[in-house]
């Protein structure tokens, strides 16, 4: 039993969260984050969490849009819920490799331990599986996108996601990467909408050292870091026009060079691109989903 776990527990009451920190130290967990549910995706993310405790004050639905929101964070997250609903529980028995497991409260110290344990297990058991789920839901628009989904996943294109925020995109673009043959190399994100031109170019093409003020060493950018995975490129329609032209000659002609650089590279790196608004330069170099 790993006890360096970093555990997240999730509740609207604070007593509920106290009492089952109190009951993960007792166990040896000494690495515990407490968070409400409506905390956001950032929020959750920023806890670094490595498993999760849905506690039972919450309602099915708000369980569902936690589960949710820790599934953009860590596909592969153990989440434990003690939420008494017996659509929640029957998804915990049918599916664990899903990663939701069905918590009783009324547990005791040494079968909570044995449920983590068995989680962990679980998890480490579908990461070696190609296949193992990762949009949760079975109704018709869920499986009209798996389909889309399996349509794109290895025929190794560039792809574009569209939807507004908050509508599961970076979740179809993990999907899409690790249903692909590039599930074992690294997926790599990154939000034009979340820095300035000026940061962008350096943080998508690195710069090697001298380039500007303050580059005192070479740096790789988010390209380099995907080669031989995916990039995930967010909010693509932020990105200013010109550094659309810079970045659809890397997409059509797979190099690029370093800000300062003086050389091309060349790079296996797919990109899955998201967009809710906003001009796309040459959208026909994208199968949209």
């Amino acid at each position: 039993m790993k006890h360096d776990l970093n555990i997240l527990i999730i509740d609207t009451d604070p007593a509920i969260m106290a009492g089952l920190e109190k009951s993960m130290k007792r166990l040896g967990f000494a690495l515990c984050c407490t968070a409400t549910p409506d905390s956001s995706t950032e929020q959750l993310e920023g806890l670094s969490p490595d498993l999760a405790i849905l506690g039972p004050s919450s309602d099915t639905s708000t369980c569902i849009k936690c589960i949710h929101k820790l599934k953009i964070i860590d596909l592969g997250i153990p989440i434990l819920t003690s939420c008494d609903d017996e659509y929640l529980q029957e998804k915990a028995i049918s599916a664990p490799f899903e990663g939701l497991y069905y918590l009783n409260p009324d547990l005791k110290p040494g079968e909570i331990s044995k449920t983590i344990e068995n989680a962990l297990k679980h998890k480490a058991e579908s990461e070696l599986r190609p296949d193992f789920p990762v949009i949760i839901g079975q109704g018709r628009e869920i499986q009209d996108i798996r389909k889309k989904i399996r349509n794109v996943s290895d025929k190794d294109i560039t792809v574009l996601v569209t939807g507004e925020t908050g509508t599961g995109k970076e979740l179809i673009a993990r999907s899409i990467h690790y249903h692909s043959s590039r599930s074992r190399g690294p997926l790599v994100k990154i939000n034009c909408g979340a820095l300035p031109d000026e940061l962008l170019e350096s943080e998508v093409f690195g710069f090697q050292r001298g380039a500007f003020t303050g580059a005192h060493k070479d740096k790789p950018g988010r390209l380099e870091m995907a080669n031989g995975g995916t990039l995930f490129v967010d909010e693509i329609g932020d990105l200013s026009l010109s550094l659309q032209v810079k970045f659809l000659q890397v997409l059509e002609g797979r190099e690029f060079s370093r800000l300062g650089g003086t050389e091309d590279k060349i790079i296996d790196t797919r990109v899955v691109a998201g967009k809710k608004s906003g001009k796309v330069l040459s959208e026909r170099i994208f199968s949209i989903v």
